[in-house]
Parts: C-alpha cells; structure tokens; sequence
C-alpha cells in the first residue's frame, strides 16, 4: 500500500516494535521520506513509486538497520574495541597509572619535603658546610631514577644564596652565580657516576640492552648524534632536556665516551640558573618575589621542555637523513638471539593470557585494579590540595606541618595512596597467576604438537602466530583430562588452566 506524506521537509524511519503487530498478517514496515512513504513486507523487498519522480527500496537490511541506536561508525568503534588484546590494555592501563602516581605524585611532593628539610637544617651553616650538605645530598637524589634535577636546584638557590649573602659581602648576583656553578657540578659528577656506575655495569645486562632496545633505529640514532664530534643541536637538546638519570645510563649502556658527554652536558647551564634564581626569590621578604620566582621557574621548565622537543624532532629527522650511517652500526648479535628466541615465549605469554582465556576471577582482578589507580589517579589530579597540604622549599615542617611531615597527606590523599598500594597488590596477583597461564598454555601446546601426526604437527603449531583470528571463529575450548601417574594416582586436568 502507498501513501504520501503530509509534509516533504520532515523525514521519519519508524523503528520496528517487538512483536511486529502486523506479523500476523505479513508484517509490514513503515518508511516516510521527503516525498512519500513505502510500505514492504517483511519477507520481501516491494519497489513502488512514493510519487512520480522518487522509488523507495526497504528490504530486510534496512529494517535490521532500525534497530540499532548507534551510527554506523559508532558501532565499527565499537566491533574494533570487541577484538582489542583486553589482557594488554588493562596492563598497559595500570603501569601508566603506576607511573602517574609514583612520579608526579610520590616523588614530586616527597622531594620537595626532603629538600624543605635539608635547606631548615643547613641555613645557620657556614658557607662550606651548606655546600657540602647540598652537594651530598644531590648526588644522592640523582643517582635515585624517577628523582628530577629540578626540586635540588631549587633547594640550592633557597639555601646557599641567603647563606651567601649573611656570611660574606657578596651580593645576590654573586650568589646566584655560586649557587649554579654548585649545581652544575653536582649534575656533571652525578652524569658521570650514572654513566660509569650504573649505565656500563648494566651494558653487561642482555636483558638490560633488550629492553632499551639497542638495536632498535631509534637508539642506534641516538648513538650517531652523541658520538657527533662539537655541540650539535640535536646532541645538546637530547642531553639537556632528556630525563637525567635514564640518559645518563643510556651513555654508559652504549659504551660512549664520557669526555664529550659531559661536553655536552654543561648547557644544561641555561636551565639551571633560572631554577636557582627562582629559588632565592622565594626567601625574599618582598610583594614581588612570588611572582618573579614563578616566572623564572616557568622559564626553567619551558627551556627543558623545549629541549626534549626539539630532541624528539631532531632525531626523526636524522634517522630519515643517516640511514647509510645507520646500516654500519653493527647489530647486537647477543639481543638478535634473544630475540628471536623469546618470540615463542612472547606468543604463548599473549595466547595464554588472552582476555577470554582468564579465569573471571582473574578478570575482576585487573578490572578492580585499574578501577582502582585510576579513581587515585583522578582524586591527585582534579582535588590535589584536598589530599595533599601545600608545602614549597622554602617552608618549614615545624610551622606549616606542625613538626609531622606525615601531615603533608590529607585523609583524601591517605585514601588515594591507599587504593594505589592496592592496584599495586592485585597487579602483582594478577601477574604471578597470568605467568603460570602462559607457562601451562605453552607446555600443553608443546605435547599436543608432539603428539600429533607428523603431518598434523605444523598446523597444529600454526595457530600460535595468529591466536587472534582462530579465537575471533572459536568460542574458548574446556575439556577435561585425566593422566595417570607413576604411583597410580590419577590427576585432573582442566582446560585451558590446570590450576
């Protein structure tokens, strides 16, 4: 039947309604466009003109189309989310969470609190012993990985220039001055320990070279600009603004010299004076200061970030340019082989722990934990003077947290570390029971290929590459083994994860 519409500006799909009233009579659906409306049955496509010019085809897809209440583009986010590695995202989720709160968090408030008691307990000091106390207590913090250089330098400009300025006839500039020259000492010494102590010990480490991925186009690029002769660009941004102690040890893990780096070090020059001298505006009694302390700390920190900036894009651009230098650069035949031997590992580790091969209890595990970090990651980022006090370098325990440190945490902040020390315990659970997954995967997977016909052995083999399709086809198989052992004793098996 055929009927035209009221009005040709306004359009309407009328959406199928459970139980199809008309069924009973052929079950029919209404569709009205600009023009005019068509009428199908539901077991057939009808062609007819709405009216002279237009034709309206509803056929069963158009009608399965009504039903959904997404776009189409929606549901093809959705159906890609459906086939996502679930096991790995949800890990991926907890370690940037992990990350979150251990840095900008933990180490961020608690360096600033060691510095505020370092720099209480050295202002009577004379001149030398203040000195000495920073200096030993910078290498220490620099020698700790996730521990800036940023909160030291600005200790060292709260402390050493009033210390300057009370004890000698030196003024503030020179003081300022003091002070830099101080930390960039301390930053050159403490370069050189990472990349002696720590980084070529580490090279010795064929795990340690894997997982910096040292025969990856990325570091043997960097391994090219650090070896550069002079100060280029690109060496001098990578060394200033990259993370001090990860860069340190990167030298030492690459074997480079440690003459020109520390040569390349030394303009890190020009992000520490601002930091000093933002420092030291802070403990001048003046409406001013304040504002000046921040400006200058905000300069520091844009010439740092700048820095990296200008690393990352310097060094994509000589990785495109010095690809023939690339190619000489030798392989780590050591990292090759390792490699290429735990890829099996790698593969069974991920079939093993597929999303729907973990036991539910398991999956509520990493749910909960990610839950978890997350919500503490959202309380220190939106509410962070609800859970911390606000405390800066140039204050004092004994008055701002009352002679407790520990009050620096406000019972929100106490909440937020809490549920973080949490996720960190369910992670760990989680981790040691999706190890043993991947180990049972592997050594069942390892019998049934050496129990199949020599024919049968290479496609039963062959799945482990592409898990993902064969489980996409698949519902996740159970099955039920018994095994008798050596005394009689018969053991169950339950697929896929004899517990």
């Amino acid at each position: 039947s055929m009927s035209s519409s009221s009005s040709s500006s306004s359009s309407s799909f009328e959406k199928k309604t459970a139980g199809d009233e008309g069924g009973a009579s052929g079950g029919t659906t209404t569709a009205s466009g600009g023009g005019g409306a068509a009428t199908a049955s539901s077991s057939s496509s009808r062609v007819g003109p709405a009216d002279d010019d237009a034709v309206v085809v509803v056929d069963d897809t158009t009608r399965a189309a009504s039903s959904y209440y997404f776009t189409a583009e929606t549901r093809e986010v959705l159906a890609a989310m459906r086939r996502w590695r679930w096991t790995k995202v949800l890990v991926f989720a907890l370690y940037w969470g992990f990350a979150h709160i251990a840095v900008v968090v933990v180490v961020a408030k608690f360096t600033v609190l060691v510095m505020a008691i370092v720099v209480a307990w050295g202002e009577d000091l004379s001149v030398g012993a203040a000195t000495a106390v920073i200096v030993a207590v910078g290498l220490v913090l620099f020698l700790l990985p996730p521990v800036p250089g940023a909160p030291i330098y600005l200790a060292a400009g709260v402390l050493l220039v009033p210390v300057v300025r009370s004890t000698t006839s030196w003024g503030v500039a020179v003081g300022v001055a003091y002070a830099s020259s101080v930390c960039l000492g301390i930053k050159l010494v403490a370069c050189l320990l990472q990349q002696k102590l720590i980084g070529e010990r580490l090279a010795h480490s064929v795990w340690v070279r894997r997982t910096v991925g040292i025969n990856s186009d990325l570091i043997r690029t960097t391994r090219l600009v650090l070896e550069d002769r002079g100060l280029s660009v690109a060496k001098v941004a990578l060394l200033v603004g990259g993370p001090d102690w990860p860069t340190s040890v990167l030298c030492g893990i690459l074997g480079l010299r440690a003459a020109p780096v520390l040569l390349g070090t030394t303009p890190v020059w020009l992000l520490i004076w601002p930091t000093v001298l933002g420092g030291a505006f802070l403990v001048i009694d003046e409406a001013y200061a304040q504002v000046v302390s921040a400006i200058f700390v905000g300069l520091a920190a844009l010439v740092q970030s700048g820095s990296l900036a200008v690393a990352a894009v310097k060094l994509n651009a000589e990785t495109a340019r010095r690809h023939k230098d690339l190619a000489r650069i030798p392989i780590d035949d050591e990292v090759r082989r390792a490699d290429e031997a735990d890829k099996d590992r790698r593969r069974a580790y991920d079939a093993g722990t597929a999303w729907d091969r973990v036991p539910s209890v398991f999956r509520a595990v990493v749910i909960v934990a990610v839950g978890l970090v997350s919500f503490a990651c959202y309380l220190t980022t939106l509410y962070p003077s609800a859970c911390f006090r606000t405390f800066a370098v140039d204050d004092r325990v004994s008055k701002r947290l009352q002679g407790d440190w520990r009050r620096i945490v406000r019972p929100l902040g106490l909440v937020a570390l809490s549920c973080f020390g949490v996720a960190v315990a369910l992670y760990g659970v989680f981790a040691v029971a999706a190890a043993r997954y991947a180990t049972c995967f592997r050594r069942r997977r390892s019998i049934d290929v050496a129990a199949a016909p020599p024919g049968a052995a290479a496609a039963a083999a062959a799945p482990l590459g592409g898990v993902d399709a064969q489980r996409q086809k698949e519902p996740p198989r159970r099955s039920t083994k018994t095994t008798a052992t050596g005394s009689g004793a018969v053991v169950r098996e339950d697929d896929p994860f004899p517990l």
